[in-house]
C-alpha cells in the first residue's frame, strides 16, 4: 500500500516528507525495483516459517523441505541475477554471495541426510 502510494514520486525523484520518511524501504534499490524489499521479505518468511508447514508428520525426517528450500532459493537467485535490483555493486555482491551460501547449506543438508540414511542401513 505505502510503496504503491509513493512509487511515482520515487520513480520521478520527487522527494517530499512521506517519500523521505519511507526512504529506508526504497533507497538501496533502483527506482524500478522499489518492491524488491517486499519480495525479499516474503522469501525470508517462507524459508523460516512457512516451510515448516510442508510435510508436518515426517518433515524433519525427509528431504522434501530441503528440496523446496533449494528450489525457492535458486528461483530467487535467478531473479536476482536477471534484475540486479541494488543500486550499489557491493549490496548486489553481498546478496549474491549470501544466497549462494544458503543454497550450499541446503545442498549440504541433503547430502548429510542421505549419508545418515545410508549409515542406518536396512
Amino acid at each position: 500500500g505505502l510503496l504503491t502510494y509513493i512509487y511515482e514520486d520515487v520513480k520521478l525523484q520527487r522527494i517530499h516528507a512521506l517519500t523521505n520518511s519511507c526512504r529506508f524501504l526504497w533507497n538501496d534499490y533502483d527506482p524500478s525495483m522499489i518492491y524488491w524489499d517486499v519480495v525479499d521479505t516474503l522469501r525470508k518468511i517462507f524459508l523460516t516459517g512457512l516451510i515448516m508447514l510442508v510435510d508436518l508428520e515426517e518433515g524433519s525426517k525427509k528431504i522434501l523441505r530441503l528440496v523446496i528450500a533449494i528450489l525457492v532459493s535458486v528461483l530467487y537467485h535467478s531473479i536476482l541475477l536477471a534484475f540486479r535490483p541494488y543500486r550499489r555493486q557491493g549490496d548486489y555482491n553481498l546478496a549474491f554471495l549470501s544466497n549462494f551460501l544458503l543454497i550450499s547449506c541446503f545442498s549440504l543438508g541433503i547430502i548429510l541426510k542421505l549419508c545418515d540414511e545410508d549409515d542406518e542401513g536396512p
